[in-house]
């Protein structure tokens, strides 16, 4: 435990921080598992709808600083094309 006091409450933050980081983080990850499910059953009925529930997580992640701005967009277009792909073909 930190001694003095402002370091204390610095830990404070940075747990808090850290727990609303993990938060956005595994929601992420979890709209990135079904999307993947969904490309690789090749479901085509509400894939749309998770594509942008995935790209919502993403800009809210890149606006929060959790990721870099242009990784989320990268991101985001590789998921993008895949499933324009799948619609396509």
């Amino acid at each position: 435990m930190a001694i003095i006091k402002s370091s204390a409450k610095a830990s404070r933050r940075a747990d808090k921080r850290r727990k609303n980081n993990d938060k956005v983080r595994d929601a992420l990850k979890l709209s990135e598992k079904k999307l993947k499910r969904a490309l690789r059953d090749k479901e085509t009925d509400g894939i749309k709808e998770l594509l942008n529930e995935l790209k919502k997580y993403y800009d809210k992640a890149a606006r929060k600083n959790i990721l870099h701005t242009n990784r989320a967009a990268k991101k985001k277009s590789k998921w993008e094309k895949k499933v324009n792909n799948l619609l396509e073909g």
